[in-house]
């Protein structure tokens, strides 16, 4: 799994398979980190490159040898100049990072440093500059979750230091992946092994929460029209406080017994409610277990899997998984440990 971490140190001093140079369009050698870079990577032969190449436009980046660093190969980024911020800086500044980390990916590097890209002479205020840079790296990461790239950021303060650590782990939190799964079942049962058996598998780093719709207090929905689909509901129950956490989640997981050919009341209820802000449940990431008595090609089954998939169609959901599970006794799944295993598995997919 990639990582971001921030030393104190001198950029040229990392051995790392790149790093970035704050570069002029130019392609230049300038002062501060860029000089220091050029100079021991060695000037002549960097500037040769540079030239060959010839310049490169604010927001993208370019890549050389690293010659005499331990770095295999220099990124060249060019930053924007800091006029206010009405001048596109922030996006700048974004795709600077972004395409840096694109060259790395395609030179085939696991591990890369930057400087603060933009902080210096080019005025970018430093806090700022740190949230664009940390949120940067971060979706470029999410973007590319089966590449691994090890992301360093080198600075010489203890300032930048304490002020980029307090970020990045602030927007480190934010951006966990919050997983919501629903619990059905009114009782300790089948649906509840799977349950647990499907968060052991989910990695540690994400949020999740178990809610037992058994224990809300939710009153049916009277159709009166008035959330118009966004507004949240007028009841003074237990409704709000859980579309709102489903509104947030990023991914929700239904897990629902078989009864009677269907979900169960419980979960039925909390569908139904869900209506009051639909609007702002689509595009949800979701998945469904549903446990049963019979065998799993029976038609109930398929009843479940075909409302979720009206549901999901309508609010362009991105279906998961749907898993059914044959259990017959309340506690023939924890006995049954291929399909243990099955859900572990299915929870390091998410």
């Amino acid at each position: 799994m990639s990582k971001i971490e921030i030393i104190k140190t001198g950029i040229t001093k990392l051995n790392v398979d790149c790093i970035v140079n704050a570069a002029n369009s130019e392609l230049l050698a300038g002062g501060g980190v860029c000089g220091a870079i050029f100079t021991e990577a060695g000037m002549k032969e960097l500037q040769n490159a540079c030239n060959t190449i010839g310049g490169c436009q604010t927001g993208s980046a370019v890549i050389t040898p690293g010659f005499h660093l331990k770095a295999r190969y220099i990124i060249h980024a060019v930053g924007p100049v800091w006029n206010g911020g009405c001048f596109g800086e922030k996006e700048l500044l974004y795709n600077c990072y972004h395409s840096a980390m694109k060259l790395a990916q395609e030179n085939h590097c696991h591990t890369i440093a930057f400087p603060l890209i933009s902080s210096g002479i080019y005025g970018y205020p430093k806090r700022e500059a740190w949230e664009v840079a940390l949120k940067s790296v971060h979706a470029f990461l999410e973007e590319h979750p089966d590449y691994s790239l090890d992301v360093t950021f080198a600075v010489l303060s203890d300032d930048m230091f304490q002020m980029g650590n307090e970020i990045l782990n602030r927007q480190t939190e934010e951006r966990k992946t919050e997983i919501i799964i629903l619990n059905g079942s009114p009782r300790q049962g089948n649906s509840v092994t799977a349950i647990h058996a499907l968060k052991k598998g989910i990695n540690e780093q994400y949020d999740v929460e178990i809610i037992d719709t058994y224990k809300l207090n939710i009153a049916p929905c009277k159709a009166c029209g008035t959330c118009e689909c966004q507004k949240g509901c007028i009841d003074t129950d237990d409704t709000n406080p859980l579309v709102d956490k489903l509104v947030n989640a990023d991914i929700i997981i239904f897990a629902t017994p078989v009864y009677w050919w269907g979900i169960t009341a419980q979960m039925k209820m909390v569908i139904d409610k869900c209506y009051c802000k639909g609007l702002l449940l689509k595009e949800k990431k979701i998945g469904v277990i549903a446990t049963g008595g019979s065998p799993v090609t029976n038609e109930q089954y398929a009843l479940i899997k075909g409302q979720f998939d009206c549901i999901s169609n309508y609010l362009n959901w991105d279906f998961l998984f749907y898993e059914p599970i044959y259990a017959s006794k309340k506690d023939d799944l924890a006995k049954d440990e291929n399909e243990i295993q099955k859900l572990i598995k299915l929870g390091k997919t998410l």
